[in-house]
């Protein structure tokens, strides 16, 4: 059995999966779906589980890249899947615990991401305007110029690049894939708390990230290592190296992680109704008594 706990930011999805896995007897493998927790030192920022905690040594996709190395969907999807496959083969329960949607749907569905993304060449495209570049865009693959803005140059190069390589248009090419789950025996669970005291639980735990050490981590971590363009894109990365160049008060650092925390889990939400089979739990006790309920897999 696969079990997917998924939910916004804050709202008890480690504790869930702990639960669970305190419930299952076979010692389940708990798969990380945080785009942030992969990265080493980023514990306080993701709100990475203790290296001391007796979970720990079971977690997989969790600190096996550095802050300065970027880090692809299609890559967590190929190493993820390879960890689902081998715990099938062993008889072995899953637990993916995570707010990142894209990994999750990306893990679970048959989409396929292009492997050479990395090697294109995109030298070509710099004598174009942003204009010109739309132009051709619009001419191969109209559908897709749609979903982006002319003079966002970076994604439109990207895309024309993508349409060379893979010689049809990205329309065809996601066209082709039939978005059906792969994996049988998969139940979605997403906690979806109330919007007032989730933002609550979010402003306390920024509270107490900063209280923890969070400014510390991060400047350790720029001592020794560039951010990549994706580690960088962690909320609260930017805003305290703001902070540590004294660009932004200590305010100001809070308020912006919250607002932007806020947010991101309201996209959240959003993402896991409308893209995800989840039923929908408002805390973690509604679930508790469901699975006990269900008599699967508690131990006896």
């Amino acid at each position: 059995m696969i079990y997917v706990v998924c939910g916004p930011t804050a709202s008890g999805k480690t504790s869930l999966a702990h639960w669970i896995f305190d419930h299952l007897d076979n010692f389940p493998i708990i798969l990380n779906a945080d785009a942030y927790q992969i990265y080493k030192g980023l514990d306080i920022l993701s709100a990475k589980v203790s290296k001391g905690s007796k979970y720990y040594k079971h977690y997989k996709m969790i600190d096996i890249v550095d802050v300065d190395e970027c880090f692809s969907v299609y890559q967590y999807q190929k190493m993820a899947r390879s960890i689902i496959d081998d715990a099938i083969k062993n008889n072995k329960d899953v637990i993916v615990v995570g707010g990142t949607g894209l990994y999750i749907r990306a893990l679970f569905y048959d989409y396929e991401f292009y492997e050479h993304e990395k090697t294109i060449d995109l030298s070509e495209y710099e004598k174009f305007s942003n204009a010109e570049l739309y132009e051709l865009l619009q001419q191969l693959d109209y559908d897709e110029s749609l979903k982006m803005h002319p003079n966002n140059r970076k994604r439109v190069i990207r895309t024309l690049a993508l349409i060379r390589e893979m010689k049809m248009s990205k329309t065809e090419y996601v066209g082709k894939q039939e978005h059906k789950i792969i994996y049988d025996d998969v139940q979605f669970i997403c906690l979806n708390p109330n919007r007032i005291l989730l933002y609550f639980k979010i402003n306390d735990r920024v509270d107490e990230m900063i209280n923890c050490g969070l400014i510390n981590e991060i400047d350790n971590l720029r001592k020794t290592h560039n951010f990549s363009l994706t580690s960088i894109n962690a909320i609260g990365v930017k805003e305290t190296l703001q902070f540590l160049d004294n660009n932004i008060t200590m305010e100001e650092l809070k308020e912006t992680i919250k607002q932007k925390t806020r947010r991101y889990a309201k996209r959240q939400i959003t993402f896991f109704k409308h893209q995800l089979p989840c039923i929908m739990y408002n805390d973690i006790s509604e679930f508790k008594k469901s699975f006990i309920n269900s008599k699967k897999g508690v131990k006896k």
